[in-house]
């Protein structure tokens, strides 16, 4: 799920914010998204004591990979990853599932406005694509229509 802000602690997964799908940009950019994911996983019985792999990427409505700026200029696709193992504890009924609760926090620039999905997969097998709209927002005051357009009330 597409968030505000997610955070995973004490196998539970708290949501701030959570189901949006779209944010609104400055008209003339930057055009980015900082967004939570939270993430449940649930691991089968005959999955636990081996090690998993999740994998976040973000892609374009071409399913173009969005490139992000490393510190030295260069540029590298949008990815964020981690590993896990989830054990299988003594009493566990045969054919329990379990849940592993997973948070990533993310600021992402994009090239222009549109709609993006952030692909999360789990050992190499997309599971899920979760759509986010990136919209140009109106001008601040003055030339747009509705609330933005309105000039604020002068103080007294």
């Amino acid at each position: 799920m597409l968030c505000n802000h997610a955070e995973a602690a004490d196998n539970r997964l708290f949501i701030s914010g959570g189901g949006i799908d779209q944010t609104m940009c400055p008209p003339a950019g930057p055009f980015g998204v900082h967004v939570g994911i939270g993430i449940l996983i649930s691991v089968p019985y005959t999955a636990t004591n081996q090690a998993h792999r999740l994998e976040i990427r973000m892609v374009d409505e071409d399913q173009t990979f969005v490139q992000v700026t490393k510190p030295d200029g260069s540029m590298e696709d949008f990815f964020v990853a981690g590993d896990f193992n989830v054990g299988r504890p003594p009493g566990l009924p045969v054919g329990a599932a379990q849940n592993v609760p997973l948070a990533v926090n993310v600021g992402v620039g994009v090239p222009h406005p549109g709609l993006y999905h952030f692909e999360v997969s789990i050992d190499g097998n997309v599971e899920t694509r979760l759509p986010m709209t990136i919209m140009a927002g109106p001008p601040q005051f003055g030339g747009g229509t509705g609330p933005s357009a309105i000039p604020p009330m002068p103080s007294r």
